[in-house]
């Protein structure tokens, strides 16, 4: 989730976003998502992946699922420490 987060975040900066919002941007897309459960089940269905593979993806996908709020408000908390700039 952090590196996804960093990603997400440097995406949303050279988009012209503030830093602020570039962070809290990239931390609520850092999550793998619902829909991710559709893809893995397909996946499996079809025989592209293992059921060792199902397994950990599913975990994955559960545990993001899980922390996301925590890990929102731990980005939140940074953000507001961050001193506010005049330009981007």
């Amino acid at each position: 989730m952090v590196i996804n987060s960093l990603i997400n975040a440097m995406i949303f900066k050279g988009m012209g976003s503030t830093w602020h919002d570039s962070i809290y941007a990239g931390a609520l897309l850092s999550q793998i998502g619902e829909f991710s459960f559709v893809l893995v089940s397909a996946a499996a269905s079809m025989g592209v992946i293992g059921d060792y593979s199902y397994q950990m993806t599913l975990a994955v996908i559960t545990v993001t699922m899980m922390i996301t709020s925590v890990w929102i408000e731990i980005i939140q908390n940074f953000i507001y420490k961050l001193p506010k700039l005049s330009h981007n």
